[in-house]
């Protein structure tokens, strides 16, 4: 299958400043759920603690070259990349030396728009690029979200999940008005029990505020997925009758069919 074009690969950043949200989950089932329909997908592991890089069954103490060697700019992403067993997916590996680049980029002129500038270089490759980004908001999230032509919000269907969102949002607007970037953003709700009125009304209370932003597509709560990382093997393989599997799914071929489509027509008429 062709690309959306033949340039422009589509770039999503998946980032929350609070871990334990399904950030790496979605990311990894993501990006797999996009590969199996036919899209060209690269996923790059912005977490030192390597969690997408383990899912996919990669031994993060054998990895000869990281992310951290394209902040470094000693390597380009596609030099980096791994193939997976997922056809049509390749991974940029990390592991604890990208926690290095967090201290190193701070003296770096445009540190943030150091990822901007490796993904440019492997535009004709891909479809998509999606970025799993670390549980913070510091110098790696703000390189992803700069890069980013989307931005997606993995939120747990928990009030306490919901207490940094607020802070996020401003750090968002923030770094668009600094780097005079322009994305959109959504808010995935994971780990979503339909049997709780709690889950419930946070859904609602999520859609009165913030609107058409609150994606439709809900991740329900799943041992499976939790099960998965430990086998190597993404969740939506692991268990692909799972319902939590099938949701991520028809995430991927609805935001294909809207999100995706709308911001490359976007992009091509610009």
């Amino acid at each position: 299958m062709r690309g959306l074009t033949d340039a422009l690969p589509m770039i999503v950043s998946i980032a929350n400043n609070k871990g334990g949200t399904g950030k790496t989950t979605t990311a990894v089932n993501l990006a797999t759920a996009l590969a199996q329909s036919g899209r060209r997908v690269l996923l790059v592991d912005l977490d030192p603690q390597g969690s997408a890089t383990v899912s996919f069954g990669f031994d993060k103490s054998k990895l000869l070259y990281t992310v951290y060697d394209v902040f470094a700019q000693s390597r380009n992403i596609e030099s980096v990349a791994l193939d997976t067993k997922v056809e049509n997916l390749a991974v940029v590996p990390s592991n604890l030396d990208l926690a290095g680049a967090e201290v190193e980029l701070s003296s770096v002129r445009g540190r943030e728009y150091v990822l901007k500038e490796a993904l440019s270089g492997a535009a004709r490759k891909y479809d998509v690029i999606l970025l799993d980004c670390p549980p913070n908001i510091g110098i790696l999230t703000v390189n992803a979200i700069v890069a980013c032509d989307l931005l997606m919000v993995p939120l747990q269907a928990e009030y306490y999940s919901m207490d940094g969102f607020p802070t996020l949002l401003k750090f968002i607007r923030m770094v668009k008005s600094r780097a005079k970037t322009d994305f959109d953003f959504i808010v995935l709700l994971t780990m979503f029990d339909g049997r709780m009125g709690l889950s419930k009304r946070i859904q609602r209370e999520l859609r009165e505020k913030f609107g058409d932003h609150v994606l439709k597509n809900v991740i329900p709560r799943s041992i499976r997925m939790a099960e998965a990382p430990s086998n190597g093997t993404p969740g939506i393989i692991y268990s692909p009758k799972n319902k939590a599997s099938q949701e991520y799914a028809k995430l991927g071929k609805d935001l294909m069919e809207s999100f995706l489509a709308e911001t490359v027509l976007t992009k091509l008429s610009s």
